[in-house]
Parts: C-alpha cells; structure tokens; sequence
C-alpha cells in the first residue's frame, strides 16, 4: 500500500483501465486504483502463493538435488540410444534440469508427437523462443526436443521417457501422418 500522503508525487507503472472505473479509459487517481492498472493475474498470484508455500516444505536445495539427479540419469541413459545428439552442458553445476536432443533422420516436431501420442510423454519442440541459440548450437530452422525434469516426476518416469525415445528411433519410418490415420498410440 502507498502512504496517501506520499501518493500524488508518484507516477503509476502501467496505466490501463480499473474494475472500479470501467467506463474511463484515463487512470483513476484515487487510491488503490491509480496503482492497478487493469484485472490482477490472480492465476498468477495463486500460482506463486502455491509455490512459495511449496519451497517453504521443501527447500530449494532439495528441489534441486532431486531434479538434478534425474537429469544426470537422463543423461547417462542417453549414451545407450543411437543416433541421438544431446545439447546443452554435461556438467549438473553449469545446468538446469533440461535436456535437449535431436535425433538422426526425424524433425523434433515428429518426435514430440509421437512421444506424447504413443507414449504420453510432453515435451516441448522447436526453437523454445530462442532462434539465437539455436543458430550458436547449429539446430536452425527446427531446433530440438526438449525434456524437463521436475520435481513430481521420478526416476520410473525417467526410465519411460528413455525407453520411449529408443524405441520411436527404432521405429522412425512411420510418420506421424500414419499414426493420425490409424489412431495407433503404442
């Protein structure tokens, strides 16, 4: 809250409409309104009271060794699957628990399809909002498949995602267009 008194000699950071002034395209100068521009994220501020609440239980510290301990068994497990290119630091202290991989002969796209209609695994394709690193790292114009380990997943989750990306490598000669055509998802 902004002392009353103090109010006036301030500028809002955003302006843009009120709930209380609906009909006014100017900035209410009363307060609170002169300092809410527009609705509040309420999802938003839910979702950061959740995970504050959330760290409060399990520090971050934990938060980390966990996910980072999924990420080296990704990792590791990563060696035994052919024909798979892995990007990003092999060190746990320079990364975060993402791993991004392209595969020999298969668009990221296709990958990501068939990981999550096969399998039920999501991932996220492409360039991940960041052309730039992706030209640095030589995956333009399709960019990679990207994993992320957190902390509700489990070492059993990690060992499904391993054996499902081994296995559409396996199997790459069918397309996503054939696994639409036949609803096949094993």
């Amino acid at each position: 809250m902004v002392d009353p008194e103090f109010a006036p000699r301030i500028q809002p950071f955003k302006r843009g409409g009120s709930g209380s002034i609906s009909h006014s395209e100017a900035q209410p100068e009363t307060l609170p309104d002169k300092f809410e521009a527009g609705t509040m994220n309420c999802h938003g501020l839910c979702g950061l009271y959740a995970g504050a609440t959330f760290l409060l239980e399990h520090d971050v510290a934990s938060v980390r060794a966990h996910e980072m301990a999924l990420w080296r068994q990704f990792r590791d497990g990563l060696r035994d699957v052919s024909h798979v290119q892995v990007y990003g630091p092999a060190e746990s202290e320079h990364a975060v628990s993402i791993v991004s991989v392209t595969v020999d002969g298969m668009q990221p796209t296709d990958i990501g399809f068939l990981l999550d209609m096969r399998h039920g695994i999501l991932t996220r394709t492409g360039l991940h909002c960041a052309p730039g690193a992706h030209a640095a790292i030589g995956t333009l114009p399709t960019g990679t498949t990207r994993f992320a380990m957190g902390f509700a997943n489990s070492t059993a989750d990690v060992d499904s995602a391993l054996h499902a990306l081994a296995h559409i490598r396996e199997r790459r000669g069918t397309s996503t267009a054939d696994v639409m055509a036949t609803g096949q998802t094993t």
